[in-house]
């Protein structure tokens, strides 16, 4: 079987972008995007210095998290091991952006805003012809052909057949298993996570999430730095933040009523009967839209449901939600039509699909393997401590308007401060893992770079100051307005939307390549 696959032999390239040039032109690559490009590495210190350079491209992984985590099949893998494309089918997700580990991926404006990378020029090889980048080196740096052929010239050089020791593989250690391999190199500067925090000045500027203050000088650092790169936008943003908060009401205020009904609580039957299906409903409503709202093409959202891609957590998840929102209208119905044991059982069954609910985010956030913060496997149940926390803020919120029991409030009270004890508890766990340098910067970010302020804030006033005054609440019984519980719950919710922001932007904030 045919495995097409690249060698780059760095030993030979000059570092002139023929590559990156003749790939823009064959393929019609707007400006500021790439599908191939080269980086330029420093390191030592004058006059003993080194510049290196290393062609970036899509790796073509043989188990490709871009083809795994697509909802709709637009990223496909072929027979002969390329990792190609349908324009057609992209509903412009970005999921492909946020889980390739070498930021290989854009949504390309000259195609209808969707999803473009390096296809090993597909369209020549069907034709017989070579990609456009191996026919336009001018040191034939840029092996191509069969690596499952043991005589080829590539498949030699993979396997460190010509003398040049055995060949490199980018960021080998997340599983990828990728289709491109590097000679003459080091890992150094391979890596991102092995070049210095602070890109050089010289022809670039920082990264995100490189450093506080101006990049320094050549000469401040020794370390191999970044002297040129492209930059990569972060593929997920506010929606992504809202969609979760939206999720979080849904499935929480589902099931703190589906748990006080599911063990009979007697106070506010109706109340909670009536009012948790259609928060839910209401809730789960604005998820669905804002996720809809954040795709590059909307008009082709129904594909994630006619059309899915099981092994997707985002096809998954939105079945998922679609089955919670078909149990919360069943749930509705049942309550308007007085069947009371039908509520009942409708309310167990809403404790399993709303946990679900609550937590398939974090195997969506999984599927990005180079994103090493966001793959932690606290996060589960941080979501669905999250959930509760967010359903019984709504609940205590609704309780105070409605002049509810003080024994619900109460439980809404304790509700509020384990599911902030957990939240707390799953921070701490997801933040202070140790990892690779990708990990170890992006959870600085949070704890002491950029992002400090608003996690910092959150963690405080969105989780200590609300416990504290739940437990005042409870300490005082019914001699405590509920005002003061009411307060804990807004600021709860507060937090954890700064908290949301601070996780989805942190993850994407490390430079993959």
């Amino acid at each position: 079987m045919t495995k097409l696959g690249f060698v780059i032999d760095h030993r030979v390239c000059i570092g002139c972008h023929a590559c990156t040039v003749a790939c823009k032109s064959e393929n019609d690559i707007p400006v500021g995007d790439f599908r191939t490009w080269v980086k330029l590495v420093e390191a030592g210190e004058f006059p003993n210095t080194k510049r290196s350079f290393l062609i970036e491209r899509c790796n073509h992984c043989e188990h490709a998290p871009c083809v795994g985590i697509c909802p709709v099949n637009a990223l496909f893998k072929r027979p002969d091991g390329i990792v190609d494309f349908n324009n057609d089918q992209c509903i412009g997700c970005r999921a492909c952006q946020a889980a390739c580990p070498y930021d290989a991926i854009y949504m390309d404006r000259n195609r209808g805003h969707t999803v473009a990378k390096c296809n090993f020029c597909s369209h020549r090889i069907d034709q017989g012809l070579e990609p456009a980048c191996v026919v336009v080196c001018p040191t034939q740096a840029i092996l191509f052909g069969d690596l499952d052929d043991p005589a080829s010239v590539v498949a030699r050089a993979s396997a460190g057949g010509n003398g040049a020791g055995p060949a490199l593989r980018p960021r080998a250690e997340l599983g990828t298993r990728p289709q491109l391999a590097y000679l003459g190199t080091s890992l150094e500067v391979m890596s991102a996570d092995r070049t210095s925090e602070r890109a050089a000045a010289m022809m670039t500027s920082p990264w995100d999430g490189a450093g506080a203050g101006a990049a320094p000088s050549l000469a401040e650092t020794r370390l191999p730095h970044d002297v040129y790169n492209v930059r990569h936008a972060s593929p997920w943003h506010l929606f992504v933040t809202l969609y979760m908060g939206a999720k979080s009401l849904a499935a929480g205020s589902a099931l703190v009523a589906a748990a006080a009904l599911a063990f009979g609580a007697g106070t506010e039957r109706d109340l909670l009967a009536l009012w948790g299906p259609i928060f839910a409903l209401l809730f789960a409503a604005a998820t669905a839209g804002f996720l809809v709202f954040d795709l590059e093409r909307p008009e082709r959202f129904l594909r994630v449901l006619l059309q899915p891609n099981w092994g997707s957590w985002l096809a998954r998840g939105a079945y998922i939600l679609v089955a919670f929102s078909a149990l919360a209208a069943v749930w509705l119905v049942l309550e308007l039509t007085g069947a009371e044991g039908g509520v009942r059982a409708a309310a167990w069954v809403m404790l399993a699909v709303g946990a679900a609910t609550a937590v398939y985010t974090a195997f969506l956030f999984w599927q990005a393997p180079g994103r090493e913060l966001w793959r932690s496997r606290a996060f589960a149940p941080h979501l669905l401590a999250r959930a509760v926390v967010a359903g019984a803020a709504v609940w205590v919120v609704v309780g105070a308007l409605a002049d509810a029991a003080a024994d619900l409030q109460q439980g809404l009270a304790w509700a509020l401060v384990g599911g902030l004890a957990v939240s707390l508890l799953s921070t701490a766990a997801e933040f202070s893992r140790r990892g690779t340098a990708h990990l170890r910067r992006a959870s600085a970010l949070a704890l002491r770079g950029r992002l400090a302020g608003p996690f910092w804030a959150a963690v405080v006033a969105g989780h200590a100051v609300p416990i504290a005054l739940a437990l005042a609440y409870l300490a005082g019984g019914g001699d405590v307005a509920v005002g003061l519980l009411a307060g804990a719950a807004a600021l709860a919710l507060a937090g954890q939307f700064v908290q949301d922001e601070v996780w989805v932007r942190a993850g994407q904030a490390v430079s993959q390549t």
